[in-house]
């Protein structure tokens, strides 16, 4: 079986994404991963203030994925 897994493409993200891929292939051997970098509105606004648009739950807003939990904000959304 063959995956893909979106990551963003700064160098704490690709580490996760790669320890968690490390995991889930012990678990399946088989399985084929293929990293897709994905830019989020954070990283597509970067030069603004997080308070400015939207704060920590920016990151979370549009996809499902794997969160390192500084980017999870304290309140989770409804």
């Amino acid at each position: 079986m063959k995956i893909k897994t979106g990551t963003r493409s700064r160098a704490l993200a690709l580490a996760q994404i790669n320890i968690f891929i490390k995991e889930l292939i012990t678990l399946l051997p088989d399985l084929k991963i293929d990293i897709v970098k994905i830019r989020s509105i954070g990283d597509i606004l970067y030069d603004q203030p997080l308070i400015n648009i939207g704060g920590k739950s920016l990151f979370i807003k549009n996809r499902y994925a794997v969160h390192s939990m500084k980017d999870m904000p304290v309140d989770l959304p409804p």
